[in-house]
């Protein structure tokens, strides 16, 4: 018997829940953002993952080097620092000797920036509702 499946592939409605998640970040922070990403959203995926990683430890205190990120991301450090440079020509990092920063002023409260907090955290408990309420029915074997 295959785990919380109709289909035969184990934790199917978890990985739906999962997937579903992920496109929903990322669409919204795409949408969010768009006017400084590329033309698509798959376009802008390495973008959008090399900015998430530094603001994951910027925000937490440190000011992640570009080789840091690449060895995270398993990236090439060339296209990191591409990345890191596109987002400094669209003003959401700064320079900072040679170094990144994260632009504050452009971050600032806005009813946009409102808005699209509200929408990563609606997301967010979407998923955890689906997986409680799925999980309330379901005993999950741990092997």
């Amino acid at each position: 018997m295959v785990p919380h499946s109709n289909s035969g592939m184990a934790f199917s409605k978890e990985r739906k829940i999962y997937c579903e998640l992920i496109l929903d970040l990322l669409t919204t922070t795409f949408e969010a953002h768009r006017p400084l990403l590329k033309d698509h959203l798959g376009a802008s995926v390495e973008t959008l993952l090399v900015g998430y990683a530094f603001f994951g430890s910027a925000i937490g205190g440190r000011s992640p080097s570009a080789s840091r990120i690449a060895r995270q991301l398993g990236m090439p450090h060339r296209t990191v620092l591409r990345k890191m440079d596109e987002m400094v020509n669209a003003g959401v990092f700064v320079r900072k000797g040679r170094g990144y920063r994260i632009n504050e002023p452009m971050f600032a409260y806005s009813p946009e920036q409102e808005a699209f907090i509200r929408a990563i955290v609606a997301s967010i408990h979407r998923a955890s509702h689906k997986l409680r309420h799925f999980g309330a029915t379901q005993k999950m074997t741990i092997l």
